[in-house]
């Protein structure tokens, strides 16, 4: 039988792969919309997009899309959803490339510490915080819908209609 500090960490982890599928799911849209610009009938898109990792691939969208809308107010918009991905995906990346810890005198219930430690440019540094598993379900959900809005706007297929006045330049 677990105990109540096993299961905490059991819930931990799984909100924290279930928020890696969701980021997953969010990249994959993304790699979508940036093939339909770049080609709707061919799979160039696809190879130039399969290995990108999401800071390339969020800019390189962002770059397609002001380039096929024509409208400034709908390409900001777009861009503030995109640098709302990108955000949640750094807050993504800490949790998942954290350890997770309960102390040894730590209450059952107690919100497990994320601890992460770095020895880039800025010397050693040690990250340890609190999280609360609420708090990871949300960034999963707000991923979740920032893939929902921008899968409606991939949808309207105005950007990349052969007929698109940006389509052939």
């Amino acid at each position: 039988m677990a105990s109540d500090r096993e299961s905490l960490l059991d819930n931990y982890f799984k909100a924290i792969g279930m928020l890696v599928v969701a980021h997953t799911d969010l990249e994959g849209a993304m790699k979508a919309f940036a093939n339909i610009m770049i080609n709707q009938h061919e799979k160039t898109g696809e190879i130039l997009t399969a290995d990108l990792p999401f800071q390339p691939l969020k800019d390189k969208l962002v770059s397609l899309y002001c380039h096929f809308e024509s409208d400034p107010e709908k390409s900001s918009r777009f861009r503030k959803l995109i640098e709302k991905a990108s955000d949640l995906t750094g807050r993504r990346n800490e949790i998942i490339h954290s350890r997770w810890l309960l102390g040894p005198h730590s209450a059952s219930k107690a919100a497990p510490i994320r601890l992460k430690a770095t020895a880039r440019m800025r010397g050693y540094r040690l990250e340890a915080e609190r999280v609360e598993l609420d708090g990871v379900k949300g960034i999963r959900t707000l991923i979740r819908e920032i893939d929902a809005t921008a899968m409606e706007i991939m949808e309207t297929r105005a950007y990349w209609e052969s007929d698109h006045p940006n389509r052939n330049k």
